[in-house]
This record gives structure tokens, C-alpha cells and sequence, in this order.
């Protein structure tokens, strides 16, 4: 599953929201099972049936993100002349923007710089409201949650938050 899907006749964007989410697991840890390998294989099968020259195979790709490789597929699934793959993330740190960017990078080279598959990293920074951190404060104690009337209410009044200029790094 891949967050947003964009088909048209000739293209294909994949796009991938991240917020809170920490990092997934490598696909050398993730593929635990016979039947995860074989999911491996038919993503990969996909990946180089979209863009022969990829160099990807089990091996090369054990320290990759298993999740990033499955967008990747998602991405070269449909027929299409141009594909994209975007990972639109909110409110990241130096760190975590560090972290992508080199994935995405890695993922680039080792499908050898495709001309017809573009990787696209979306920082999107967030302005919270006093109301979003009383909310967020809520959801990381102990109190029982029961919070959806006032996130209703918040989305509402649209008192949450606030989204910033987003940063673009197109990865090359």
C-alpha cells in the first residue's frame, strides 16, 4: 500500500507520507519468512521489469528500508513513461531529513540513475498550535486517550496546526 497512488496515461507518481513514524525495518530483517522473500522477489521483479539497467537483487538491497523498496515497486507497477516517487515527510529534524536523503540516494545509485523514475524528498515543516500540543501532550500520557471529539473539533475550527514552506530535494 502505498499512501497515494497518481495514474494517468503516461505517468505515475508514488507518493509516501511520513510524520511519527520511525524508521522501518531493513529488508534483511524483514524478510523472516519464505513468503517474504518471495514478496521481495516480485517487487524486484517489477522494479527491473520498469527499469532494466536496476541493478537491485537481494543482496544489494539487505540494508535498504524493505518498505522503500515496496514504494519503489508500487511506483513501477502500472505501465507508464514517467514515474515518481515522492516521500512527503512532516516537521523533520536535521537527523531524520539526513536519514531519507540517503536512503532515497542509495536507492537512486543502485537502480543506476533510471532516466524514467524520478525520487523526490518533501519536507513539509509544521506550526503547532498551543491547542495541537495540549492534544499531543494528551496522547503521550498515561490518561485514558478519548481525545476524537476535540481533534474533530480542532479539525474543525482548523486550530490545529499550520504547514510552513515546504523544502524540495530532488535526489540525484
Amino acid at each position: 500500500m502505498t499512501d497515494l497512488m497518481i495514474l494517468s496515461d503516461d505517468h505515475v507518481i508514488a507518493i509516501e507520507g511520513k510524520y511519527t513514524e520511525p524508521p522501518y525495518e531493513t529488508v534483511d530483517t524483514w524478510k523472516n519468512s519464505p513468503n517474504k522473500e518471495l514478496v521481495l522477489k516480485g517487487w524486484l521483479e517489477l522494479i527491473s521489469s520498469a527499469i532494466p539497467k536496476s541493478s537491485l537483487n537481494i543482496d544489494n538491497v539487505a540494508a535498504s528500508p524493505y518498505q522503500m523498496i515496496h514504494r519503489c515497486a508500487s511506483a513501477c507497477f502500472p505501465a507508464a513513461v514517467r514515474r515518481v516517487l515522492v516521500y512527503q515527510c512532516f516537521d523533520l529534524d536535521a537527523k531524520k531529513t539526513l536519514y531519507y536523503r540517503s536512503e532515497l540516494e542509495n536507492l537512486y545509485r543502485l537502480l543506476n540513475e533510471p532516466d524514467n523514475l524520478n525520487f523526490f524528498l518533501i519536507n513539509v515543516p509544521l506550526v503547532k498550535s498551543p491547542v495541537y500540543v495540549e492534544l499531543q501532550n494528551r496522547w503521550d500520557s498515561p490518561e485514558p486517550k478519548k481525545m476524537h471529539v476535540d481533534v474533530i473539533r480542532g479539525l474543525k475550527a482548523k486550530e490545529l496546526l499550520a504547514f510552513g514552506e515546504p523544502a524540495v530535494f530532488s535526489i540525484e
